[in-house]
């Protein structure tokens, strides 16, 4: 687990250098893609609404939706970004690219074993704990039915990205808001691609918070611990949202009602009300317990990627992922100085919370744009 250290400003000239946020409207619209492991209106499906009205708002240009096993398995999620691009109008112009459908190496067994060594924790293991489709006919329907016009692209999305990369140039930045499979799957084909990506703005990790699948894991990089270390080790600027961050950005009644039940509800803020007024476990939330909150998560991640100065306090350490079956699996461990063999990554701890909020209800609940 992490090594207790404090909030820092950048230790070395160079790093402030490196790591200083680029605005996003020095080069025309930022290029963006989304790797999720989509569900059609948890934390992910939100970010692709969102992320669609910054496209119609020409504050984003975004290439693509990568699809990776993660909440549920990747035929699933497939199924239902397909069907919020068509919901949303961007189904021809924004392509839905299918990622791995597996981990690098975090199998069955390695889940069992986490377990039986005590991992603690609320257990939810995400696509572990659901039947792998084997056809079509194994796929649940989104509420408002399956996509009626849109395909999913042939592509597979590591060669979207490395095909994105080598077209744009220093130009990309990748919002990986589900397990890191495809882009560890990127440096390992095609190393040579990873300099040329901009950024890469994740959520995830757990560094000084509890985990939320075991004691010390967060989902994303438990799924897939082997690629969350490779990909904190890149030569690629990494920005990193914690579950640190998103304890500290929860979604309460307040801000929830402003989206569930706007002046003029639209088919997201229908199905805003529908999933997320449940719960998490679907079975009350914000519609049955005044006081019920949950964190915003993937949110925070493309927020940052559009505007950095969301985020009001940082630090800079050199993290690693435990990679091996046991209660440790998936945990985060960090310095706060140089580490061989590791890399500098952004961590973000807090939040302008007042306008994050303003700034998450108004992209939810604008009408849905015209042809996307």
């Amino acid at each position: 687990m992490a090594l207790g250290v404090r909030l820092l400003a950048c230790p070395f000239l160079v790093l402030a250098m490196c790591f200083a946020p680029a605005r996003a409207d020095e080069a025309g619209p930022a290029k963006i893609i989304i790797d999720t492991d989509f569900a059609t209106m948890l934390d992910d499906g939100q970010v692709v609404a969102m992320a669609a009205q910054l496209r119609a708002e020409g504050k984003i240009d975004l290439l693509g939706v990568a699809v990776v096993s993660g909440d549920e398995w990747r035929d699933q999620e497939i199924a239902e970004a397909v069907r919020m691009t068509e919901r949303l109008g961007i189904g021809e112009s924004v392509g839905v690219y299918p990622g791995a459908d597996l981990p690098l190496a975090h199998d069955r067994a390695a889940v069992a074993a986490d377990f039986a060594a005590g991992a603690g924790g609320d257990g939810f293991i995400g696509a572990w704990g659901t039947k792998k489709p084997r056809s079509k006919a194994d796929l649940v329907p989104p509420p408002d039915g399956f996509a009626e016009r849109t395909e999913p692209r042939r592509q597979r999305a590591a060669d979207f990205i490395v095909q994105s990369a080598r077209a744009h140039p220093h130009e990309i930045t990748i919002v990986a808001i589900g397990p890191l499979t495809d882009l560890a799957l990127v440096a390992r084909e095609h190393p040579d691609v990873v300099g040329l990506i901009k950024q890469v703005v994740v959520m995830g990790g757990a560094f000084d918070v509890p985990g939320n699948t075991t004691a010390k894991a967060e989902l994303n990089w438990w799924f897939d611990p082997v690629a969350a270390d490779e990909v904190l080790k890149l030569p690629v600027p990494v920005v990193v949202a914690p579950l640190d961050l998103s304890a500290t950005t929860p979604l309460t009644g307040e801000v929830y009602r402003r989206i569930a039940r706007p002046a003029r509800p639209t088919a997201i803020t229908d199905l805003y009300r529908e999933i997320v007024g449940a719960g998490l476990d679907g079975k009350g939330g914000f519609e049955d317990d005044p006081g019920y909150t949950q964190p915003l998560w993937d949110q925070s991640a493309l927020a940052y990627a559009v505007d950095p100065s969301f985020a009001t306090t940082r630090r800079v350490v050199w993290p690693a992922v435990v990679a091996k079956p046991g209660a440790s699996d998936g945990a985060v461990s960090y310095s706060a100085a140089p580490v061989p063999g590791r890399r500098p990554v952004t961590v973000l701890t807090r939040f302008d919370n007042d306008r994050y909020y303003s700034w998450y209800v108004d992209l939810m609940t604008r009408p849905v744009p015209p042809g996307g």
